[in-house]
């Protein structure tokens, strides 16, 4: 009986333990995602994946028209991986970056921003995954245009909770400002930033209302 309760109690530590370096963990991510070093670091980041990439596809050799091509699929893609993170990843209270985002709806002002180190990261990850498939020279350009996606994302996001609408330059920039503005007042709707194309294919877009 005794050495029972002696097993619960060592299991009983282990688990406490556990769960302590798990919160630590948590709360360092938080304090990294909602520094301002960290957001300007973000998207020096994305700026040099996307450099480094265009340097080197321009450099492995192949034709202009297929380096355009994957440029531009790396871009599409990146539109639908915007959309499903958003919805699936940020707007689930279950996940760490759902607490994260959730802090944005509160703070939209507050600099935010996955760890910097997300995108080098990443990189090489999907760089070695797509040349299983696919040339480097195909891959080399498809990611420059996704995380060029990724980057025109972060500065997107940024204007919209920085900037007055009427002081935006571009009649689009103003557009999707009010429909990012719509996403904010009714969660639920309207999670691409860049493109409202996946909100209209899966049926969360929300129109702005005519004033």
């Amino acid at each position: 009986m005794q050495h029972l309760r002696q097993a619960r109690a060592t299991q009983t530590s282990a688990l406490e333990a556990r769960g302590a370096i798990v919160d630590s963990l948590r709360h360092l991510f938080r304090v990294i995602a909602l520094s301002r070093v960290n957001y300007g670091l973000a998207y020096a980041t994305d700026f040099a994946c996307a450099a480094a990439f265009g340097y080197l596809g321009s450099h492995a050799g192949g034709a202009w028209t297929v380096a355009l091509a994957s440029l531009c699929c790396g871009a599409f893609a990146f539109s639908f991986v915007e959309y499903a993170l958003h919805r699936w990843a940020f707007h689930s209270g279950s996940l760490l970056s759902g607490e994260l985002h959730a802090s944005h709806h509160h703070h939209p002002r507050r600099p935010s921003a996955l760890p910097f180190c997300s995108s080098a990261v990443s990189a090489p990850a999907f760089f070695w995954l797509l040349t299983q498939f696919m040339s480097a020279h195909v891959v080399h350009f498809a990611l420059c245009g996704f995380f060029a996606a990724y980057l025109s994302y972060g500065v997107l996001h940024h204007l919209q909770h920085s900037i007055r609408i009427k002081d935006l330059p571009f009649q689009w920039m103003r557009r999707k400002w009010a429909i990012h503005a719509v996403h904010h007042g009714r969660e639920g709707v309207n999670f691409g930033v860049t493109t409202s194309l996946w909100d209209r294919l899966l049926g969360t877009y929300r129109a702005v209302a005519k004033r």
